[in-house]
């Protein structure tokens, strides 16, 4: 099942710092979850959280972000000399 919402709300969790820390205080409860999600403009049911049961790692939030993580090299500086 492909839910826009919840890939927006997995992107929007590696993105945004103050919305991870908000999600991560919250009881590890799917109705809770989705009534903190639909009134942040997720339209996410306890089915639709059912995979973030889990704790989401940095590494995952990393790779939904695009971003990259401090075990990671360095990118290459721009103009390629690396």
């Amino acid at each position: 099942m492909t839910n826009t919402d919840l890939i927006r709300f997995q992107q929007d969790l590696g993105r945004d710092a103050a919305l991870r820390a908000e999600f991560e205080s919250l009881a590890e409860d799917l109705a809770t979850w989705s009534v903190w999600a639909r009134s942040k403009g997720y339209d996410l049911s306890p089915d639709d959280l059912a995979d973030l049961n889990e704790e989401i790692s940095d590494d995952d939030l990393d790779e939904v972000a695009g971003g990259w993580s401090s075990s990671d090299p360095p990118p290459p500086p721009p103009g390629g000399g690396g």
